[in-house]
């Protein structure tokens, strides 16, 4: 079945990607192409995945797609996994770009996860595997404060760009997993500094040393 969303993330994952996005529908009403698909008021988000063992979508079929494109696929539903609710499997190697949503406030607002004070649950970085059953899903769209946004160096000499920003009134440090972002802040460390809107989608990761891990997938911002 073919479905449409807008690209709220476009992230690395084993070395491959990960892209998400919030469901469309055409619209009836005069004057509107697409309306946000909603279940008990929340938007609808899909995360497209293939058949690998994580899930990991091919870089190639997914370059081209940038955030706030709108996004047609052809996908089955996938058996999900409890916390990971809005996977749904692609049938074929086509992702077509069909159109994009201009950088406006209030009509990325109405994107908002407005619905929760914490992030999957608790206000910590990860969320145990014991506790992953409480979580029933993985993709949330945020509009943080307080954002600082730098590049760590572990004693391996690797590097990885994180972002220390407020929710609601708790403080997090995560990291940003955004490739375009990734690729921007290495030219220029100062890229947010002008910007007076800046979104977040956090997602949860899959199990890792027995954690879930949260991370930030995609940054819009303008």
């Amino acid at each position: 079945m073919k479905k449409l969303f807008i690209c709220l993330a476009n992230s690395k994952k084993y070395n491959q990607r990960c892209i998400a996005g919030i469901e469309l529908e055409k619209s009836s009403r005069k004057g509107y192409r697409y309306q946000i698909a909603k279940r008990a008021g929340n938007p609808i988000w899909i995360r497209p995945v293939s058949d690998n063992e994580h899930g990991e979508v091919a870089s190639e079929l997914v370059d081209h797609i940038n955030l706030l494109d709108i996004v047609e696929i052809n996908v089955t539903a996938a058996p999900p996994q409890s916390y990971q609710s809005e996977n749904m499997l692609l049938n074929n190697r086509r992702l077509q770009v069909v159109d994009t949503i201009n950088k406006i406030e209030t009509l990325i607002d109405k994107l908002l996860t407005t619905d929760t004070s914490t992030l999957f649950g608790n206000t910590g970085k990860s969320v145990h595997v014991d506790e992953i059953e409480n979580v029933n899903h993985s993709l949330v769209l945020i509009k943080p404060t307080n954002i600082h946004v730098y590049q760590k160096v572990s004693f391996k000499e690797n590097r990885q760009i994180r972002a220390m920003f407020t929710y609601d009134t708790t403080r997090y440090d995560l990291p940003v997993t955004d490739i375009d972002f990734e690729e921007k802040f290495n030219q220029d460390p100062n890229i947010l500094q002008a910007c007076t809107h800046i979104y977040f989608t956090v997602s949860l990761g899959i199990e890792f040393n027995e954690q879930h891990y949260k991370l930030i997938a995609g940054i819009v911002y303008f």
